[in-house]
């Protein structure tokens, strides 16, 4: 819920940092929550360009290992990945 408050991620560097990680974390565990919020992550990514780069950094870390873990889940998106 935090990270689609974007005044509040906006606002505060550390909680935006830490917020995305631990959504990229849970997204790892669990194939149906990382179906449920991959259109999160990826407005995230596609808006992290006003944020530090670390995020920016994170997002596609995870993305490679969430591509590996659930490959048929980011396969629609992956022309947002890759485009």
């Amino acid at each position: 819920a935090i990270c689609q408050q974007r005044a509040m991620l906006a606002s505060h560097p550390t909680l935006r940092s830490v917020a995305v990680l631990a959504l990229c974390k849970l997204m790892a565990i669990d194939g149906a929550f990382c179906e449920a919020h991959l259109q999160l992550l990826f407005t995230l990514l596609r808006d992290a360009h006003a944020w530090e780069a670390a995020v920016r950094s994170n997002i596609l870390i995870a993305l490679g290992d969430l591509a590996f873990r659930f490959p048929n889940a980011l396969e629609p998106w992956t022309q947002h990945l890759y485009g």
